[in-house]
């Protein structure tokens, strides 16, 4: 189905949005690793996936060099409050250590609560400068 009816205007889209000098993020909640060389032929630039329903590491060890990812706080589900202080701080690093090897993977903090906002991209910022300079 993939190939005989996704494909072809998959690519077309991707083509002409890219033409225009854009990055190209497809999201997907679902098991998409079987997809994943699909993607990276299409010239899609990152993947949005689901942690809990993908083995992101094993997909950021085996694709890490052909395409980008973007997925949740490792250890964090979403829907649950987001931790506060060195409960967040923990999440961060142990996300930047588990997924930061030669770059290509980024994360999000979300919370309405501006200074848990502000104390989770900080911590983002600083950890993996550290983690990037070693």
């Amino acid at each position: 189905m993939m190939e005989e009816i996704v494909y072809e205007p998959t690519k077309l889209i991707i083509d002409a949005i890219k033409e225009h000098g854009a990055c190209f993020q497809l999201h997907s909640c679902g098991k998409i690793e079987r997809f994943v060389p699909y993607m990276i032929d299409l010239g899609v630039d990152f993947i949005q996936l689901q942690r809990r329903a993908n083995d992101v590491p094993m997909l950021k060890e085996k694709y890490g060099d052909k395409i980008g990812f973007n997925t949740g706080l490792e250890g964090f589900s979403y829907g649950d409050p987001l931790p506060k202080g060195d409960e967040l701080r923990a999440l961060i690093r142990k996300t930047v250590d588990l997924y930061g090897k030669g770059g290509g993977f980024y994360t999000s903090i979300m919370t309405p609560d501006p200074e848990q906002l502000w104390d989770g991209v900080w911590e983002l910022f600083c950890y993996s400068r550290e983690f990037y300079e070693q």
